[in-house]
């Protein structure tokens, strides 16, 4: 049973906590390269080679030979081979973490996050990066259990020739328990998302969608989209993802550089124990993050089963914005946040349209918005994002200006 003076402790540690961050808006630290305690985000990969380009395009199933095939990307305006937009969550994306707060039950959650591009990654990069810490807001709403928080920075990617490639802000989502009752207490109720078998017809959609990316049916690619010739209103297309499943979830994590194994992962759940479940069949500890990998592992924090990183799902919209887009065009940002979670079974399906289209210092830009629903119809993510088009006319414009170096920089 809570008293009143566990309340008092509890709400005094997060008030303080909070400060404590607060105080310390503005701070600007080097990405760190080795992982110390949970929370940090590593540089993951600082060297950009044409074979992790591929692999990142490979764990999307993005078939666009621009990201694949060293010939073809050399007639095309970019002259080799480049990266696909949000190439950089494998390099490292989420800022580094403070320490959580001595209070049980403190959860982190993919809150979503907006990326500014302005250079592609290529072969032969190597990127720096700095983080810049904003600061922690209280979310909280009446009536739930437990009490929110969002964490956010700023993360900034140069090469090696000090241009800024490009910026992503962060947004944590953190939970906390309204009283001193622990984890369980702080944990969401497990969602009515039970898992189904599909119907015969809802896979062979799936699967026709798949040959269909395979013979480059659902991709632009080299035939240029005009500024011209695209309108507020104009459909993007369908794209499809899943049924997600424990490989593609294994894939992602070895692409981006975040796997742990044996010793050096024993070295961050020595550090907090308490916040690392145990196995109920074989005892063993478990790494935080092994909660998109392991039902037992998400069950024990109140989710179902094995929950999707969202930056995996940020990489979807990329290629569903990539195939409208064409190879001549730039996606310059991306902004995404996360309505509901994706859990291992799920299948996303992406629809989206044009906004607005507008021009800004002569370049020609379009404002497009998606939406990613699960299949039962919820709604898991939405999207919006600003492309760059040639115009008509002109088709390596866009090539031109991005490669140009008149773009933003820093010392």
């Amino acid at each position: 049973m809570t008293t009143h003076a566990d309340q008092d402790a509890l709400d005094k540690t997060l008030r303080e906590y909070v400060e404590e961050l607060n105080a310390r808006i503005g701070e600007v630290k080097p990405v760190p390269r080795v992982r110390k305690q949970h929370h940090d985000y590593t540089l993951a990969f600082r060297h950009v080679t044409e074979d992790m380009i591929r692999m990142f395009a490979t764990i999307n199933g993005d078939m666009n030979p621009l990201w694949r095939d060293a010939e073809y990307a050399a007639k095309s305006p970019w002259g080799a081979i480049v990266a696909p937009p949000l190439f950089v969550d494998t390099i490292g994306t989420n800022i580094a973490l403070p320490p959580p707060p001595k209070v049980e039950g403190w959860n982190l959650y993919q809150g979503g996050s907006t990326t500014l591009m302005y250079k592609p990654f290529r072969h032969g990069d190597v990127i720096d990066a700095e983080d810049v810490w904003s600061g922690i807001t209280e979310h909280s709403k009446p009536g739930r259990p437990h009490r929110t928080f969002v964490l956010s920075g700023e993360r900034r990617f140069r090469n090696q020739n000090g241009e800024l490639v490009c910026t992503i802000v962060s947004r944590i989502v953190a939970t906390a328990p309204r009283s001193g009752a622990g984890s369980q207490a702080a944990a969401a109720p497990v969602p009515e998302r039970p898992l189904r078998r599909y119907t015969e017809a809802e896979l062979r959609e799936i699967y026709v969608h798949y040959d269909d990316e395979l013979a480059g049916k659902l991709r632009r690619g080299a035939t240029p989209r005009y500024w011209e010739d695209v309108h507020a209103g104009d459909d993007l297309g369908v794209t499809i993802k899943g049924p997600l499943d424990i490989l593609d979830l294994a894939s992602f994590v070895g692409v981006v550089g975040a796997g742990l194994g044996f010793a050096e992962k024993w070295a961050l759940i020595r550090t907090e124990p308490e916040r690392s479940a145990r196995d109920p069949q074989t005892g063993a500890y478990h790494f935080q993050m092994s909660w998109h990998l392991n039902d037992a592992v998400a069950q024990a924090a109140g989710q179902p089963r094995a929950i999707n990183f969202g930056t995996f799902m940020d990489l979807y919209f990329s290629h569903a914005i990539s195939n409208w887009l064409g190879d001549h065009g730039w996606v310059r940002e991306f902004d995404a946040k996360i309505t509901a979670p994706m859990y291992v079974g799920d299948t996303m399906k992406i629809t989206g349209q044009v906004v607005r289209t507008y021009e800004e210092d002569g370049r020609g830009l379009a404002e497009l918005a998606l939406t990613g629903v699960e299949q039962n119809g919820l709604e898991l993510m939405k999207v919006r994002s600003v492309v760059q088009l040639p115009h008509a006319g002109r088709p390596d414009e866009v090539v031109q200006d991005v490669l140009s170096g008149d773009g933003p920089r820093v010392s």
